[in-house]
């Protein structure tokens, strides 16, 4: 497994670009574009996706973002046009150049890509074959999105700065109160590429951060609520303290949703903390119910231990003193049952002494009147006894079926937020380069991927029970 995961973190290729100040972060790894890269998710029968070159700042394979890149390019240099038909030559002399320079770019980044995904797609091929060809597409990519960000500044910083040398007066409008850093480029949500990753299952580790893209890893069960369980005692040596590790539960299940459907989801903000304290809540009527089984059981020891015994031979004094502390042991676990986590020790601690007086009495032939009140105590201790070494399990079997029909309550709320477009698909509406059926034709496909998303989820609920596991 560490030398699966070390050759994982082989195959990424992180490049950064710079330009007059702003600067980007990219991450290139082979992944998956449609479908569950994990196989204990994949629906049975449904073949494995095939591996190609994706780039993490955007949710889009490479070849898509080569795409991308250059329709804002073009975006940019329509808005040039349109805004600044005389006036940009000052800040861009030579957009000729510009153009001539993007086709190249692009050829080469397209070229680079190929080979790449041939790479990856070759299963003979070594780890540094793959992580060399990654690196190539690295190198054709910095000089493509460097010319899209120094398109996008100089635009952004006239819009912003005015009347500068050169500059004509400050445009108003729209264009009035822009800042100087922002860039003119497409959000996230207007390419209909990129909501093929919504609908994707990973654990949040496996699923790819698309910065800035208004795709969110959302967990399932909630992570605020993965973490209250670990918090539990009887969780202090389980699995689920390493599916809760790190600030976002690494290891928790997620499916990827944009903003708009995340938003209207069972636990996000607030109301993931309300999912989290009604299991606090139900935690604790859980703890006082198997408390009052135990006290009852208990109780019933102790009464049992009222008949006096008396004897004057050893074995008798001996069984006297531990039906007397059998006795103490009892009451103080009454006591302590409902608020003391010693109270189960003290259960299996008076069990012992009972036992112990019961082979004293066995030794004392005159004492066998005496032996009807242990007998009768250790007739109720064993159900005490069974209640005491089980109790541990029994809090960690509720806490799984919490977490599992909370996965089955968020599952099937978000199915309930894509049943009917176009509530919560704003982000879809202003697609307005697309006309109306091809907007309806995405967000039924949207829908249907976010409910297969989530029957993988569901169908991967022997996760759940391999939290509580050592």
């Amino acid at each position: 497994m560490q030398a699966k995961e070390a050759e994982k973190r082989r195959e990424i290729v992180a490049f950064e670009v710079e330009v007059e100040g702003a600067k980007e972060q990219h991450r290139l790894f082979p992944g998956y574009e449609d479908s569950d890269p994990d196989l204990e998710l994949r629906g049975a029968g449904e073949p494995a996706a095939p591996r190609r070159l994706m780039i993490a700042s955007r949710p889009l394979p490479v070849t898509a973002f080569i795409f991308e890149m250059h329709t804002q390019y073009e975006r940019l240099r329509h808005k040039v046009h349109r805004l600044l038909p005389n006036q940009f030559r000052s800040v861009d002399p030579d957009l000729t150049a510009d153009d001539a320079m993007m086709r190249t770019y692009q050829s080469v980044a397209t070229n680079a890509t190929a080979t790449a995904n041939a790479e990856i797609a070759n299963p003979a091929a070594t780890w540094s074959a793959r992580l060399l060809a990654e690196q190539n597409v690295a190198i054709a990519l910095k000089p493509m999105i460097a010319l899209v960000i120094k398109l996008a500044k100089d635009l952004g910083t006239y819009l912003a700065k005015g009347k500068r040398s050169g500059y004509p007066n400050k445009p108003t409008g729209k264009y009035r109160n822009v800042t100087s850093d922002l860039h003119y480029r497409a959000q996230m949500s207007r390419l209909v590429a990129r909501y093929r990753v919504e609908g994707l299952v990973a654990t949040y580790a496996k699923q790819p951060d698309y910065v800035h893209s208004g795709f969110e890893r959302d967990h399932q069960p909630h992570s605020d609520l993965l973490k209250k369980v670990a918090s539990q005692t009887e969780f202090a040596d389980r699995q689920i303290k390493q599916v809760v590790s790190g600030k976002q539960a690494q290891g928790g299940w997620t499916i990827m949703l944009h903003d708009q459907r995340h938003r209207a989801g069972r636990t996000y903000k607030q109301r993931g903390k309300t999912v989290s304290s009604n299991f606090l809540k139900a935690l604790k009527d859980e703890r006082k119910r198997l408390a009052r089984l135990l006290r009852a059981a208990m109780t019933e020891v102790h009464d049992a231990l009222s008949t006096s015994i008396t004897g004057t031979s050893p074995a008798l004094a001996k069984a006297v003193l531990d039906v007397g502390r059998a006795k103490n042991k009892a009451n103080h676990a009454v006591q302590a049952v409902s608020s003391s986590p010693d109270a189960c020790s003290l259960v299996l601690a008076a069990e012992m002494q009972l036992i112990a007086a019961d082979r004293a009495l066995q030794a004392t032939p005159s004492a066998q009147s005496d032996r009807a009140a242990v007998t009768a105590a250790l007739s109720h201790m064993s159900s005490a006894s069974a209640l005491a070494r089980s109790r541990a399990d029994d809090v960690r079997a509720f806490c799984v079926a919490q977490m599992v029909d909370s996965l089955e309550q968020d599952a099937q709320a978000m199915k309930n937020v894509v049943a009917s477009p176009p509530a919560n698909f704003s982000d879809i509406e202003q697609l307005t380069h697309l006309n109306q059926a091809e907007r309806n034709t995405l967000m039924a496909d949207i829908k249907a991927e976010v409910e297969a998303g989530e029957d993988r989820l569901l169908l991967g609920q022997n996760a759940l029970h391999d939290y509580a596991r050592p």
